[in-house]
């Protein structure tokens, strides 16, 4: 009996390439385990042995495939975290420029309009923290944020001046954060 080289055959079985790709990613969903792979695919009615999944490890270069994939998914993750990070960064940046004025500040020159300004800011360093820990949209999650910020800014500070810094800080935050389009 002859057979197209299509799949692997293993002790007179015949595999198709379908059968071996689900192994595969039954392998790396078991942590790269081969009895914990052949327990899942067992249950799912695969009868497949540990000879022949080791010798689809060597043949396929499933630990070098494994190896590059998962350095691929640890780059898009990187990548996302490093914007989350960056915004995170810009942010208290402006806090600990708030922290450094109130130290220098008597207690009589405060003003509540830059107390409530800090406080602001502090929500969104919280707000955006949790967002990291659950990894949304950063660019979207930001520009609500932000869009709540501006609208504090404009209704409680008459200062052009003031506004115009503000408002340039967050023109240069979100050309730091604006996703490649």
């Amino acid at each position: 009996m002859h057979y197209r080289h299509t799949g692997f055959i293993m002790s007179r079985k015949f595999y198709p390439p379908e059968t071996i790709e689900m192994a595969y990613r039954m392998w790396r969903k078991c942590g790269r385990n081969v009895a914990m792979t052949i327990r899942e695919l067992a249950g799912q009615g695969w009868k497949i042995s540990n000879p022949t999944i080791f010798e689809w490890i060597e043949k396929y270069a499933w630990k070098e495939r494994a190896a590059k994939a998962e350095g691929e998914e640890q780059e898009i993750k990187e990548a996302q975290c490093s914007a989350l990070e960056k915004a995170l960064l810009t942010l208290s940046r402006q806090q600990a420029k708030y922290e450094k004025w109130f130290e220098a500040a008597e207690a009589t020159d405060i003003d509540p309009q830059v107390t409530y300004a800090y406080n602001s800011l502090v929500q969104m360093i919280l707000k955006i923290d949790k967002q990291m820990k659950e990894k949304p949209d950063l660019y979207l999650m930001t520009s609500l944020v932000m869009e709540e910020f501006v609208k504090f800014v404009k209704a409680k500070t008459t200062d052009k001046a003031a506004r115009v810094s503000v408002f340039g800080l967050i023109d240069k935050f979100f050309d730091e954060v604006k996703p490649n389009d």
